[in-house]
């Protein structure tokens, strides 16, 4: 389902809103924008899919656009989401948990080491 709906859609919403330069920019400028952080500005949009599925629960939905649609881009909104703490994570603004919390460093949070690089 991932590879079939999710990163197509991803891939083409994603060059029409970021461009070329920065997969998180259309967040980043729209919280520039707005006054509100990237993050909020994640969840604006995202609630716009989140409204879709619930009138779908309620059996209520009559969007034009398919509701697999709605739900490939809700699962898309959780990834950008990760990708935006990940990037904070390696710029030194969000701390990594250091305790209470299972499991080691989420993928991608630190940069990979180089062989032969000083502390590698």
């Amino acid at each position: 389902m991932f590879e079939e709906t999710c990163l197509p859609l991803m891939r083409g919403k994603g060059q029409a809103y970021a461009g070329p330069k920065d997969a998180l920019g259309n967040f980043k400028r729209e919280g520039e924008r707005s006054g509100i952080s990237k993050y909020t500005a994640l969840r604006v949009y995202a609630h716009k899919h989140e409204d879709a599925i619930d009138a779908f629960c309620r059996e209520e939905y009559t969007d034009t656009e398919p509701i697999h649609l709605r739900i490939a881009d809700a699962i898309n909104y959780l990834f950008i989401l990760y990708a935006m703490y990940l990037e904070d994570v390696r710029e030194g603004i969000h701390p990594l948990p250091t305790s209470g919390h299972r499991g080691a460093d989420p993928p991608g949070a630190q940069e990979p080491s180089v062989p032969g690089a000083a502390g590698a």
